[in-house]
């Protein structure tokens, strides 16, 4: 329902064609400029198609899902530590609000009604805890799945993404639910992560 525009500056807000680490022989992904895109291409962005992202940055948006809408830069050291004992902090990552708290709020309710009402939602629980879901990714002749989630979502803590890169035997979204499952459940337990507090109240259809 939005112009092209709109829709690429969102994309790149969350970060989609951009490296997110810099770390060494990091791809961006691939975001085509609005000058490329034709008739089909116009549609299929909005599913997840005409444009690539890497497993930081799926981390990243669905982060900024998680934070109320505020994206903040990854980062892979805390700080370092000299053989003196001196610490030396790294630089504080970059926050920016991408989107409203009340979408961002909107798109988590989503995001859990897929965790606990989609297909992969038994494999997938995580007891105690309430969790999102998020997953796809696929060429012609080739798969590559992931899934993606956060927890717990009534306060969202870690961010667990999960990837597959050409799996045999199953080839949807369901061979990495084990995976997920189980790293998420270990996130929880080794950082001891507060149990969800209230349940999710179910998103019923409206009709009329």
């Amino acid at each position: 329902m939005v112009a092209p525009e709109v829709r690429y500056d969102y994309l790149q807000r969350f970060g989609v064609g951009q490296k997110t680490l810099d770390f060494p022989s990091e791809v961006g992904g691939i975001l085509h400029p609005v000058s490329d895109w034709d008739s089909q291409s116009l549609y299929t962005t909005t599913f997840g198609q005409y444009f690539t992202v890497t497993a930081p940055q799926l981390a990243g948006a669905y982060q900024a899902i998680a934070n109320g809408g505020e994206k903040i830069d990854l980062t892979m050291v805390e700080s370092c530590t000299a053989p003196d004992g001196t610490v030396t902090e790294t630089p504080k990552p970059k926050h920016e609000q991408i989107v409203k708290e009340q979408t961002a709020a909107d798109l988590t309710r989503m995001l859990e009604n897929v965790a606990v009402q989609g297909g992969n939602a038994d494999r997938i629980q995580v007891p105690g805890y309430r969790v999102s879901d998020g997953k796809g990714g696929y060429k012609a002749g080739v798969y590559y799945t992931s899934m993606v989630g956060f927890a717990p979502v009534d306060d969202p803590q870690y961010v667990v993404v999960v990837t597959l890169d050409e799996p045999t035997k199953v080839v949807s979204s369901a061979a990495t639910a084990s995976a997920f499952q189980k790293a998420m459940t270990q996130v929880m337990k080794t950082y001891r992560v507060m149990p969800s507090s209230v349940p999710m109240d179910a998103l019923l259809p409206k009709f009329g």
